[in-house]
């Protein structure tokens, strides 16, 4: 009788470790938040966050205004048809040049293969931004991470 109660305690908190390992483990798939988007590199880096999330308003927001810019309707219209192209894109930030207000961003950018063979290739590319309005806005980014 002794051995029934040890051995339901124990499976009880088994039971209870296993809920909690899962519970950590979905709680923390998008971990990631917004953070400071005072900088050049915090509006990058949000920017990307915010097409991985499907925010698309939040994105369009970093984007500076001038004659080639979409409008709302179409800017998400193209970033939908290539979601799955800029979830398979990952950044790194290399280096940041300020010259007044505006500043070029050197990014490694890599995207997965296509099967699982392949090795991500890694590119260095550029990102500018210009200081518009009180905030930095970008005026350009590499392809795979732009309308």
């Amino acid at each position: 009788m002794k051995q029934d109660r040890f051995l339901i305690v124990i499976l009880g908190i088994i039971g209870l470790l296993a809920v909690a390992a899962l519970g950590s483990f979905f709680m923390r798939q998008n971990s990631q938040s917004y953070g400071p988007d005072d900088t050049p590199e915090g509006v990058i880096r949000n920017y990307v966050l915010a097409l991985n999330l499907g925010d698309y308003e939040k994105a369009y927001g970093y984007i500076a205004t001038n004659n080639l810019k979409p409008d709302f309707e179409d800017f998400e219209r193209r970033l939908i048809e290539r979601k799955s192209q800029l979830l398979e894109t990952t950044i790194r930030i290399i280096s940041t040049e300020i010259n007044d207000n505006h500043a070029t961003i050197i990014l490694n950018t890599a995207r997965e293969g296509v099967d699982p063979f392949n090795q991500a290739r890694g590119y260095s590319q550029s990102a500018a931004l210009i200081f518009q309005d009180g905030s930095w806005k970008i005026v350009d980014m590499p392809y795979s991470l732009w309308y």
